[in-house]
């Protein structure tokens, strides 16, 4: 016949896997301390099927093994907290500044950068570097007035809430027409 699919070969594939995966599920059952192979065998359940051509023989061999079975099993999740925050800098115009953030917590946070409330991608003179448990702004060459800004690290894991720190960079001109010292006599 046209247009018709042979199920035959994948149907009896997947019975096969079916019952490895039950013969699996019995030998992990049996290898369980008395205490807990008598929970799971408490909580197993069977049922007659009324599906026809049933691979399992009409039972159900699912397990399901109350909480108090494994109570060993523990999600290790913390929500970030900070290990080290920016700190606020003053650097001459055309020199280099570089904040420092680092943070715990799990999974791993992730971290990035933000700049009056911007997130920063970095390009060629705002560079972030991720380092283990941190990252990294370093700003070269640091620019007078356009560099001059509120620079914010913001971490989050799935864990928790986001946590922010930031830090102020000022830059001072060596330029004369910005300076604010008077040099000479008065």
């Amino acid at each position: 016949m046209r247009g018709t699919v042979d199920l035959v070969a994948p149907i009896q594939a997947i019975v096969s896997d079916t019952r490895a995966v039950m013969r699996a599920s019995q030998e992990r059952r049996a290898a369980l301390p008395p205490e807990l192979a008598a929970a799971a065998t408490a909580d197993t359940t069977n049922s007659n099927s009324t599906a026809e051509g049933d691979p399992g023989g009409g039972e159900d061999d699912t397990i399901s093994l109350p909480d108090k079975v494994f109570p060993f099993i523990e999600f290790n999740t913390h929500p970030p907290q900070f290990e080290e925050r920016p700190r606020d800098q003053r650097v001459m115009s055309d020199r280099v500044a570089s904040f420092t953030c680092r943070a715990t917590g799990s999974p791993e946070p992730k971290i990035q950068w933000r700049k009056n409330n911007r997130r920063i991608n970095g390009n060629s003179r705002l560079i972030v570097v991720q380092v283990p448990g941190g990252s990294i702004l370093r700003i070269e060459p640091v620019k007078y007035q356009r560099d001059e800004a509120v620079y914010e690290c913001v971490v989050e894991n799935a864990a928790g809430d986001t946590i922010k720190a930031s830090a102020k960079l000022e830059v001072l001109s060596d330029d004369r027409k910005h300076s604010t010292f008077t040099f000479g006599r008065v």
